[in-house]
């Protein structure tokens, strides 16, 4: 049988609970120490615990856990009595930027909710039949819609949260790229991974705005699973090109195509949260983060084992003429010159520590992109 990263940290904690609560129970705090699992990733699983019956709780400022239930203990500990402090007011997004701060358990509340949405969406893509353009098109505006409240959440969380708040949003990104295999159109199967891509870029790109590529460098490090082949680098997984392959553009009077367009529509899809964050309005300043995150994406995943190509916005929107005069590649080429191994991205890890291996793989890119811009610029 094969465990799901979250199915194993939840054997982990309840084989410690065996064996730590049999005199008292046990504080979360104290198994998320001794298994080395975040505490608010750890919480997640202990709600789902004590809805299915399996732990006691008695909740206060200890968040302490009974348990685990034994066979045929079951509906008594359902029925148990549980201990909980005043409850405050439900989570909202309009409070959102204050929980954050705050580090308000309320937060976790609130991403359950839309979490559940985006999955719900996701999960609910038959691939089973070939569809017409204008239902694929419907089903895409489905996932955006129901991923709405998620990519809010993500933007905030990766600019204001805490570390605890992101391991919880790394949880969420997970779970959403986390379905059973299924038969049928290729295309129709990657698109139930749209709610995860456009939580990855509104993250992403809120982390870029903030400076945190540590963030970064964790979603790339999510362990993810390609349905066709197996385990497979994160960037191969959350790219709009790998989520959107069907027929959503649609088709305009004179016959012209955006020339990236899975890139163009997650980044109109994300806009509107991510001009709320500070600073965002600032003319062209959300469009080049936007291309920053994915040029650093590219360089990434060019570094990477079994990531396609990550091409997005900055193939084309980086500057003016050709990508030898794109202001993005050379910015990035004088920061890493100044710097060197100071530069943030390379400092938090993203390129393997070896600024050689680095500078080959961003050569790499800027011929490839070059090429394309030459072949069909």
């Amino acid at each position: 049988m094969k465990l799901s990263t979250k199915g194993r940290y939840a054997v982990m904690a309840m084989v410690d609970l065996a064996r730590y609560a049999q005199v008292k129970p046990v504080s979360l705090s104290d198994i998320a120490t001794r298994q080395e699992i975040s505490l608010s990733y750890l919480e997640q699983l202990f709600a789902r615990l004590r809805r299915a019956g399996l732990v006691r709780s008695v909740r206060g400022p200890a968040r302490s856990v009974r348990g685990p239930v034994r066979r045929g203990e079951r509906k008594q500990a359902k029925e148990a009595t549980v201990v909980e402090p005043q409850k405050p007011p439900p989570a909202s997004k309009a409070a959102l930027r204050e929980y954050l701060q705050q580090g308000d358990y309320r937060f976790e509340e609130l991403i359950s909710d839309a979490l559940r949405r985006g999955t719900d969406a996701a999960g609910s893509i038959s691939a089973a039949a070939q569809i017409p353009p204008e239902e694929y098109r419907a089903l895409v505006k489905q996932c955006e819609e129901a991923s709405a409240d998620l990519v809010e959440i993500a933007g905030e969380t990766a600019y204001f949260g805490k570390e605890a708040q992101h391991d919880v949003l790394l949880a969420a990104v997970e779970q959403l790229s986390n379905f059973e295999p299924r038969g049928g159109f290729v295309y129709l199967n990657q698109l139930r991974f749209c709610p995860a891509v456009l939580t990855f870029y509104a993250a992403g790109v809120a982390a870029v705005a903030k400076g945190n590529y540590d963030l970064l460098r964790k979603f790339h490090a999510l362990p993810l699973v390609d349905q066709a082949h197996g385990r497979a680098p994160a960037l191969r997984i959350l790219s709009p090109s790998y989520a959107l392959q069907g027929p959503f553009q649609v088709p305009r009077p004179d016959g012209q195509v955006l020339k990236t367009p899975q890139s163009d529509r997650i980044m109109e899809v994300i806009r509107a949260p991510l001009l709320r964050l500070p600073m965002m309005n600032i003319k062209n300043r959300y469009e080049d983060l936007f291309s920053r995150f994915e040029y650093i994406n590219a360089i990434a995943a060019a570094l990477a084992e079994g990531v396609y190509p990550y091409y997005g916005r900055f193939t084309w929107y980086g500057g003016p003429g050709r990508f030898t005069e794109n202001a993005l590649a050379e910015a990035v080429a004088r920061e890493v010159k100044e710097q060197g191994k100071e530069w943030s991205p390379f400092k938090a890890g993203l390129f393997r520590q070896d600024l050689d291996a680095f500078m080959a793989a961003k050569a790499q890119v800027d011929r490839e992109v070059q090429g394309i811009n030459i072949q069909f610029g």
